[in-house]
């Protein structure tokens, strides 16, 4: 099993710069995407209107908490290796 993982790995890790930071985008706009989409069902007047729109709203924001993380984690691994190929 630990040799798959690092093929995995490895192959993450070789592929070049702007393929890492357009992945990290696209991977970033469909979980805003999503949290938009939660977002959309979170309207006054549900049946139990602090339960069930509290527990959308908490989603639609953790999902955008972890998109905004991915899409800052793609930025900076593109610096970073723009930076140390350049070297």
């Amino acid at each position: 099993m630990a040799p798959r993982k690092n093929r995995f790995i490895t192959r993450k890790m070789n592929k070049r710069p702007a393929e890492v930071l357009v992945s990290g985008v696209l991977l970033a706009l469909v979980l805003w995407g999503v949290g938009f989409l939660f977002g959309l069902f979170v309207t006054p007047g549900v049946a139990e209107p602090g339960m069930l729109q509290s527990m959308f709203a908490l989603v639609r924001d953790f999902l955008q908490i972890i998109a905004g993380l991915i899409l800052l984690a793609a930025v900076l691994q593109y610096l970073l290796r723009g930076a140390l190929l350049k070297r």
